[in-house]
């Protein structure tokens, strides 16, 4: 069975370690730069209720974005992808994942 692997990573410099692990352990994925929620409605130009309306100016204007890695990997990777991503990310410090089975899948590798 494949499953669908998604991790997202606010350490950029994690990140990056994952990635070089990944590749060495020839797991191959997608990684796309993603941002939270909280702070696309900060930066977003939608006028904000009066309780976050001035609180937007309080986040630091530097902003690092997450990595949300996606992986499509089969069951006999999936535990060895898991520790590595642990390993790699302080045991989920700023991290989080989460593994969900496929139903269907075709296409070749990316």
């Amino acid at each position: 069975m494949k499953y669908l692997l998604v991790t997202i990573i606010k350490n950029n410099e994690r990140a990056h370690r994952l990635f070089e692990k990944l590749n060495h352990l020839k797991i191959k994925g997608t990684v796309l730069p993603s941002t939270g929620l909280n702070h696309a409605l900060m930066e977003s130009n939608i006028n904000h209720p009066p309780i976050f309306g001035g609180s937007r100016y309080l986040v630091e204007q530097e902003y690092e974005s997450n990595s949300t890695v996606i992986i499509v990997i089969d069951e006999s990777k999936l535990e060895i992808t898991r520790s590595t991503i642990k390993e790699m990310t302080n045991n989920l410090e700023d991290a989080f994942m989460f593994a969900v089975p496929l139903d269907h899948y075709e296409g070749s590798e990316v």
